[in-house]
């Protein structure tokens, strides 16, 4: 299943919202749409030229969309997989991914759908875990997040190059 360009741009509005993305990795998106069209979209030159994060924002906003031309869920996979690629290589710490991953939970109007490639339960336990106030307390945190991350690896194959 490959993301359309309104699945990405909802990833790239909801990752940019949750500190996960780049200014420059928003830009090489747009140069990479650039780069593959003759004839590029008016939106992947203002993103390709955005000098911010309010005008990629402007952008992302008035791009237009027909109803039936997302994915369900796959602004929340492409999420989840990018959370457990920085995670892994430490730009996220144990704290901000459990809180992101009940944050993406609760993002998504299909919790069930949702469910059927992230455990449920085991992000609630962590986010009720964070709420108590027991991640400075718990050596099992990084496991649990190890356990959640491994079960979810497949979702990495659906990131885009540009990031």
């Amino acid at each position: 299943m490959k993301p359309t360009v309104k699945d990405l741009s909802q990833f790239v509005a909801a990752a940019l919202g949750y500190d996960l993305l780049s200014l420059s990795e928003v830009v090489a998106w747009g140069d990479e749409v650039i780069a593959s069209n003759d004839q590029p979209p008016t939106w992947a030159l203002d993103l390709a030229m955005a000098s911010d994060l309010e005008a990629i924002g402007s952008t992302l906003r008035q791009m237009e969309w027909r109803p039936d031309c997302s994915t369900p869920l796959t602004t929340e996979r492409l999420l989840v997989g990018l959370l457990r690629r920085h995670w892994i290589n430490g730009k996220v710490d144990d704290q901000k991914a459990a809180s992101l991953l009940w944050q993406i939970l609760l993002m998504s109007d299909q919790e069930s759908a949702f469910g059927q490639f992230i455990d449920i339960e085991s992000v609630r336990k962590l986010h009720y875990r964070e709420y108590l106030d027991e991640f400075p307390h718990c050596d099992d945190i990084p496991w649990q997040l190890n356990q959640i991350f491994t079960s979810c690896s497949s979702l990495a194959e659906l990131l885009p190059a540009w990031i």
